[in-house]
């Protein structure tokens, strides 16, 4: 029973809202950690991570969790590779030439 409660991504949920609403930056980034490393993360777990991330300046990190998700959740939702990918392509490009893509 304690190895399910452990593992139910339910309770880990709550726990990483209850960090991102009164928590610190980083003991929130602790807990989306641990969700990646229990492997029981699903495709808005790690779209809501990357969110956090680009929120709060982490940048490459963003990119990181997006890269890393394809182990996860890779056949699960193809969001969960695109989407920070997009938000990254988004602040970069104000940099490209013109005509470029």
């Amino acid at each position: 029973m304690q190895t399910r409660l452990f593992k139910s991504l339910k309770l880990w949920s709550f726990y990483v809202d209850l960090e991102e609403s009164i928590g610190s930056v980083e003991a929130t980034k602790a807990v989306y950690d641990k969700i990646m490393e229990l492997k029981i993360a699903n495709a808005q777990t790690i779209i809501n991570y990357a969110q956090f991330l680009e929120e709060n300046k982490y940048f490459e990190e963003s990119f990181k969790v997006g890269r890393r998700s394809r182990i996860f959740v890779a056949s699960e939702s193809w969001l969960s590779v695109h989407y920070p990918l997009a938000g990254i392509r988004a602040r970069y490009r104000p940099l490209q030439l013109p005509g470029s893509i």
